[in-house]
């Protein structure tokens, strides 16, 4: 299964943030297999940038992109995919994107904190409790 791994999971793992870090970085490290297939929106990246110069630095900022462009692949964020976004479902636009972004790379499911934020998906929306839990069983 191919997933793409939204925002807040990514920096639950680079902010060090808890309770999530742990299981967020293990439902990471499983996607990271080569039997799964790991992804991040052009979106997540840069918010990732940014965050982490705000509260790490600069310095940590571009060894962590560095380190997550090398780890994964990217979906595109085009006009097609921010005009699909226009039209969906989604009571956040953020949220939008990255399920359009995803959908039209042809991934099968996307890793969130907020799965309430995707209810009106046509992918499959797993936390990283659910991907743990669904992948050790």
């Amino acid at each position: 299964m191919n997933a793409l791994v939204d925002t807040n999971v990514w920096l639950d793992v680079f902010l060090a943030r808890e309770p999530f870090a742990i299981t967020s970085g293990h439902a990471i490290s499983i996607l990271d297999d080569p039997e799964f297939g790991l992804y991040a929106g052009a979106t997540t990246v840069t918010t990732i940038f940014y965050l982490l110069e705000k509260h790490r630095g600069r310095t940590t900022a571009f060894r962590t992109l560095r380190s997550l462009l090398d780890r994964c692949r990217i979906t595109p964020v085009d006009e097609s995919v921010l005009r699909i976004a226009l039209d969906a479902d989604f009571k956040d636009y953020e949220d939008a994107v990255l399920h359009a972004t995803a959908d039209a790379a042809g991934l099968g499911a996307i890793l969130t904190r907020n799965p309430d934020d995707f209810s009106g998906a046509s992918l499959r929306i797993f936390t990283p409790e659910e991907f743990v839990a669904m992948h050790h069983s």
